[in-house]
């Protein structure tokens, strides 16, 4: 059983719970003492409780990070108390020299209305732009009439891209850009590149063709798909739009496209699609040969980016596969050129020791059309994979970056548990994980590349910056990004004072290379 080896004290002010020491977890204890420090520069941006930039407020919390971009640029919004009853939130740029404020709520929308809040931070680019979602109504604490919209924000201020009620390219109107669901609604964008462009999906009113997909910048918006529209093939109409990524340097977009009215109805009503002003064209379709023939393409599980060449790398089912349940998964990387296998389930892990067991949910493809992911491994007859990694794929093969049980830095410790973040060109992942050593263990976030010895940037225990007054108590669930092409990670961390008594709110946002 696992326990807590020092006392732990309790205490309950104005309704919230205060845990106020910490003495690691394990049996028999953690600690520090096993494990070496971060060999990694890091930064603090902000903290809990310290003084805003403005000096009118004192920073509350940290929420929806994005980036880091190419050239290591984040964007994140805080939470900020101003007095013991009003709040407000604040959107943010950031690098290694400090942050900059973009918007606050309460402050005039373009297209009018007054910013409530900012559902979403989309994603920051190296011009020092932001692409995010605002509400607005007429005043901040307004609860009804909210209008949405995605802007583009900067040092030099803030530019609408499209909100609700605007006319939409080809007849209707936007009506929501959270598109609803069966329990709850969902945002499809991705971008901005670096001509500050964002792709979109929006449910449309006073049209029967209501779901569109858009390219836009605040110059205008351009249709690329509409519902309704015949697919490239001519077997079946486009009915929805789905893990819309883009738009790259050259304006294109991939996606997933749900189908209406095809041949084989349940059996062929997916595509992988990339699209431009141009037009659009197949990548990929439900019940077509997989590469190499074996198998045909299934359900598309995730698209998951695509690069400035036009190669998207996406996930999939397979059906019809000569091993059935033991070689049905794969990614692959697909473009105007064709479609490359890259990785299937069953195949061997590099150097030995079992195969890839797993379904996939790649991050990438970087320009070198390679792509990230984790696996389970499985070994001899076993029913279930009891075995992990983190591994890279690409045109000239897979390589394992990081392997449960693998030493950790200075050779100090096993790994385990890996939680990805993503990849830079360079095959880089930054990753969290935990580190054992006997009966002590330690979280932390890691960087590791192929044929390079893993990086410590921050862990458990040891100090944080900018003094060292305080600890890392933890990295905070999926608050972590990164690499940017020179390492660097971007990430939310738990702290603790140096005698491991600490606040559950005590937390603070930080960048590390």
């Amino acid at each position: 059983m696992r326990r807590l080896e020092k006392p732990v004290y309790f205490l309950l002010i104005s309704g919230f719970l205060y845990i106020m020491t910490v003495g690691g977890c394990g049996n028999g204890g953690g600690g520090d003492e096993p494990f070496p420090p971060p060999n990694a520069l890091a930064i603090r941006l902000a903290q809990r409780g310290q003084t805003a930039p403005d000096g009118q407020a004192t920073f509350v919390g940290f929420l929806r990070l994005a980036g880091p971009s190419r050239g290591g640029l984040v964007a994140f919004q805080s939470l900020e108390r101003i007095t013991e009853d009003v709040r407000r939130l604040v959107l943010y740029l950031a690098d290694t020299g400090g942050i900059t404020e973009v918007e606050r709520n309460g402050e005039p929308a373009p297209g009018g209305g007054i910013f409530r809040d900012f559902p979403q931070t989309i994603s920051v680019n190296d011009q020092a732009e932001v692409a995010f979602v605002g509400r607005t109504a007429e005043s901040p604490v307004d609860e009804f009439g909210d209008t949405e919209g995605y802007y583009l924000g900067s040092e030099e201020g803030i530019e609408a891209i499209v909100r609700e009620g605007d006319a939409a390219p080809g007849g209707g109107t936007i009506f929501k850009l959270c598109i609803p669901g069966f329990l709850d609604c969902a945002y499809r964008y991705d971008g901005p590149n670096e001509s500050g462009r964002i792709t979109f999906v929006a449910a449309l009113a006073n049209t029967d063709d209501n779901r569109a997909l858009y390219i836009a910048d605040s110059s205008g918006i351009t249709l690329l798909a509409r519902k309704g529209d015949p697919v490239p093939g001519g077997n079946g109409m486009f009915e929805d739009f789905f893990d819309v990524a883009g738009p790259n340097e050259s304006g294109q977009v991939a996606f997933i496209g749900r189908i209406s009215g095809s041949s084989g109805g349940e059996v062929d009503n997916e595509g992988v699609y990339l699209a431009d002003e141009s037009g659009v064209i197949e990548l990929a379709r439900e019940g077509n040969p997989a590469p190499g023939g074996n198998g045909t393409f299934g359900d598309f599980r995730l698209l998951s980016g695509i690069n400035d060449s036009g190669q998207a790398a996406f996930s999939a089912h397979l059906d019809g596969t000569s091993g059935g349940e033991t070689d049905n998964e794969a990614i692959f990387l697909a473009s105007e050129e064709g479609i490359t296998d890259l990785v299937r389930k069953g195949d061997s892990v590099p150097g030995g020791g079992g195969v890839i067991d797993s379904e996939f949910y790649p991050r990438g493809p970087n320009e070198n059309g390679e792509v990230a992911f984790g696996a389970g491994i499985r070994i001899g007859d076993e029913d279930v994979p009891i075995d992990s990694a983190l591994f890279l794929a690409g045109p000239s093969g897979i390589s394992t970056l990081i392997r449960h049980g693998d030493p950790g830095p200075g050779g100090v410790g096993k790994f385990a548990q890996f939680g990805l973040a993503g990849l830079n060109d360079s095959g880089q992942v930054v990753f969290r994980s935990r580190l054992f050593q006997g009966n002590k263990s330690a979280q932390g976030l890691y960087r590791v590349g192929p044929a390079e010895e893993v990086t410590a940037l921050a862990q458990q225990f040891q100090p944080a910056p900018p003094d060292g007054s305080k600890l890392y108590r933890s990295i905070e669930d999926n608050r972590y990004r990164g690499p940017s092409e020179s390492g660097l990670a971007f990430f939310v961390a738990g702290l603790m004072n140096a005698d491991r008594t600490y606040s559950i709110q005590d937390t603070g946002i930080f960048l590390a290379e």
